[in-house]
């Protein structure tokens, strides 16, 4: 739910000679065409991100999903492993477990002008954004006026309302049940090595989710950063290097050594 360069701050101190690093705006967020059919499911998202890696012929790439980025990041390593070495969740939003979505919410956000009003209010709202970044960072000197400006600078695009909420229609409300990273058993039979990196704050994604997480895939570490809310590579962006360039020099080395 952010533009891409909301982590550009991150990939200034972590990307160097040795660690080449892409930021993507996954649609409908930041400044990528947005699919004219409105799909946005986990699978769909999955491709684009698979069609994107092809596209600039990358080899051993490591995803690192946020929040709700962690849905299309799994989706992406457990569908297309050729493509994508394996991955980094920062306070992954996967919803495992979670209960299905009300029958009366969901047919409210299937009526267009009802969606896109709503999305109007939250999503593409920045007095909303603002707020919410104030929720889930635990440190309110975190949140400049420049931070506030990376996150809300889109929602000024023409459509943003609308295609956000039919993203909102999808990410909350329909089934993602078919889904590959949906299937705690897809968890227990990944072999790839993963980091996750949780904050012991998180009131959005709490840290209990992480550690279960942990227990379901055979090669997790988690690297628990304390003080810190849902967003740990914009509260505590030091010790989140200190975790994932390690672990990203690793990988590099398995597929230069292969």
């Amino acid at each position: 739910m952010a533009p891409s360069d909301t982590f550009l701050p991150l990939m200034d101190e972590l990307c160097d000679q040795r660690l080449r690093c892409l930021a993507i705006d996954l649609p409908p967020f930041g400044y990528s065409d947005r699919p004219p059919d409105g799909d946005y499911s986990r699978t769909q998202q999955a491709a684009r991100i698979a069609s994107f890696i092809r596209a600039l012929r990358l080899q051993g790439t490591v995803l690192v999903g946020h929040s709700f980025g962690a849905g299309p990041t799994v989706e992406a390593a457990m569908r297309y492993p050729e493509d994508v070495g394996t991955f980094v969740l920062l306070d992954g939003a996967l919803g495992l477990g979670s209960a299905p979505p009300s029958g009366v919410v969901r047919a409210a956000v299937s009526v267009s002008p009802v969606r896109t009003a709503l999305s109007s209010a939250t999503f593409a709202n920045p007095w909303a954004i603002r707020a919410s970044l104030r929720k889930f960072i635990e440190n309110d000197d975190v949140v400049t006026d420049e931070l506030v400006e990376r996150f809300t600078a889109p929602t000024r695009l023409e459509g943003m309302a609308e295609a956000t909420g039919r993203w909102a229609q999808t990410a909350f409300f329909a089934s993602d049940s078919q889904s590959r990273s949906a299937q705690p058993s897809n968890y227990r039979q990944y072999q790839r090595a993963v980091l996750l990196i949780w904050g012991d704050k998180d009131i959005a994604t709490p840290l209990g989710q992480g550690e279960e997480l942990a227990k379901l895939l055979p090669h997790a570490s988690l690297a628990v950063i304390p003080s810190v809310n849902h967003f740990p590579h914009l509260e505590a962006q030091h010790s989140v290097v200190a975790a994932l360039r390690p672990f990203l020099l690793a990988q590099k080395g398995s597929v230069e050594n292969e």
